[in-house]
């Protein structure tokens, strides 16, 4: 999963990203930013364009998706969010995507032109994090729009042999589960 670490500048705004675990938990906090989120966006909308604001546009894109809040990846790609931003491990919205497991965002996003080939800087596509997390539905849909089973990444795997790895965990998860 990509990992997203704030910079010093995300720190010191008004709702800055929430930690992996919250995002992952839904936690009580979780609930609470997400408000926060809702009221920071569309004080940008109002704001209007700008470098500053399509920067921060960009920023609430990115909480949205990572918040799975489709609504509000929505407003932000309205607003005027690059959907092809990149963050300093060079992932876009749609590996961040893709890592939840959120067809519709991830739907979303490729309908407003997502690159579905982008590389981070590991070498990972979207499908390479899809599969790796066992989001068949999400795979499925990258690959319709033009992703691809078998280009490597910067460890020379392919979607495929991660789809491979991924069942292999989960049937050991399941496996000691019953034991």
């Amino acid at each position: 999963i990509p990992q997203v670490k704030p910079s010093e500048e995300d720190e010191e705004s008004f709702c800055s990203p929430a930690p992996v675990a919250v995002w992952q938990q839904r936690a009580a906090v979780h609930l609470a930013r997400s408000s926060c989120e809702q009221l920071h966006v569309r004080g940008c909308l109002q704001q209007g364009g700008g470098e500053k604001g399509k920067k921060q546009m960009n920023k609430q894109l990115v909480s949205a998706v990572i918040a799975e809040n489709l609504s509000e990846a929505e407003r932000a790609v309205s607003g005027g969010a690059d959907v092809n931003a990149r963050d300093a491990l060079l992932h876009t919205p749609l590996h961040l995507a893709s890592a939840s497991g959120n067809i519709e965002i991830v739907r979303m996003l490729v309908d407003a032109r997502a690159d579905v080939r982008v590389r981070g800087q590991d070498g990972d596509e979207p499908c390479h994090i899809a599969a790796s997390q066992g989001h068949m539905r999400v795979l499925e849909f990258l690959l319709q729009h033009g992703g691809s089973l078998d280009s490597y990444n910067n460890e020379g795997m392919t979607a495929r042999h991660l789809i491979n790895i991924s069942a292999c965990v989960i049937s050991a998860q399941d496996i000691a589960m019953e034991g």
